[in-house]
């Protein structure tokens, strides 16, 4: 989840701090909310077009535990897993409660094992994480891969793992210059649209699928990403940081919604990230210049557009 979509109704029960025990510690998250959809508006995962929806509320059951093993303080591990239902008998599948509310834990992982899987109004994302931080190095690299389907069993998933999938990962690095004073370095490759696998076997970009014509959104708009519907990134950013002082450069390419598109749109992005403190106000903000190559996938529709942002903070004390 972002802030990429607006807040939704929910509740949920959270760990406060790490729970140790003698193999390493262990954060959590259980969360339980209803997701809103405007039939009138455009839908971002579909390209901004009007698409044929439900109005009816959708339940939202999401879980996510991280694990730090006890034998390498700068690793940690998780797993998360999002199911939505729509609300009303009419289109919810006929299920206790324990499964009607708690779907993540519920629900078993491999298709054979829930009865008409496929048959019912009923949709789900889940993924794997990892972060290994190298204090002394003053580095850390990460990378989620997740998949939007069930595997049939785990024959499936092994001998297709990129059905359904999509991953980030990314690294940092820290490099000292002074005491107070270093450059940041960043590097990070997103990809959600499908992989060759959809000619064998369509899935759906990510955050969408068959069962729920809505996909992962509140209110229209993705609760993920916001690089946008389908889309692959791939970003550069280095920062020089005094204090807060900071002036970064940015490079990104993105393709958006590539395989569903014989004409392909591609963003490529130069951005200057500026910051600076004046007395109790934190000003930063980014200007990107953005050349793009068949504009809304139109062939030949080249465009050079800038883009930026002002963002002021304030501190009372």
């Amino acid at each position: 989840m972002s802030n990429q979509a607006p807040g939704f109704t929910h509740v949920f029960l959270a760990s406060r701090r790490p729970l140790k025990t003698f193999i390493g510690n262990f954060e959590w998250q259980v969360l339980g909310g209803w997701l809103q959809t405007d039939k009138k508006l455009a839908m971002e995962n579909g390209n901004l077009n009007v698409l044929p929806s439900n109005t009816d509320t959708r339940y939202l059951n999401g879980l996510v535990i991280s694990y730090n093993p006890k034998w390498v303080p700068g690793l940690f591990l998780g797993f998360t897993r999002a199911v939505q239902t729509y609300a009303s008998n009419e289109h919810a599948p006929q299920t206790g409660f324990f499964e009607k509310y708690l779907p993540v834990l519920a629900l078993a992982f491999e298709k054979k094992n829930v009865a008409n899987e496929d048959r019912v109004y009923r949709d789900q994302l889940a993924s794997f994480f990892l972060r290994w931080m190298f204090p002394k190095a003053q580095s850390e690299v990460y990378v989620e891969y997740g998949f939007n389907d069930y595997g049939l069993n785990t024959r499936d998933y092994l001998m297709s793992p990129t059905h359904a999938a999509a991953y980030v990962a990314g690294f940092k690095k820290l490099i000292p210059r002074t005491r107070d004073r270093w450059i940041d370095l960043g590097f990070e490759i997103t990809q959600m649209s499908q992989s060759p696998d959809w000619i064998v076997r369509d899935a759906g970009n990510w955050y969408v699928h068959s069962q729920i014509t809505e996909g992962y959104t509140h209110q229209n708009q993705i609760l993920g990403a916001g690089a946008g519907f389908g889309t692959n990134v791939l970003s550069i950013k280095t920062t020089w940081v005094n204090g807060d002082k900071r002036l970064g450069f940015l490079l990104e390419r993105l393709d958006r919604d590539p395989q569903s598109h014989t004409y392909k749109w591609i963003d490529l992005g130069l951005g200057v990230l500026p910051q600076w403190r004046y007395r109790n106000m934190l000003l930063s903000g980014i200007v990107e210049l953005v050349k793009t190559k068949n504009y809304a996938w139109e062939a030949g529709h080249n465009v050079l557009q800038v883009h930026s942002r002002l963002s002021v903070h304030y501190y009372f004390t």
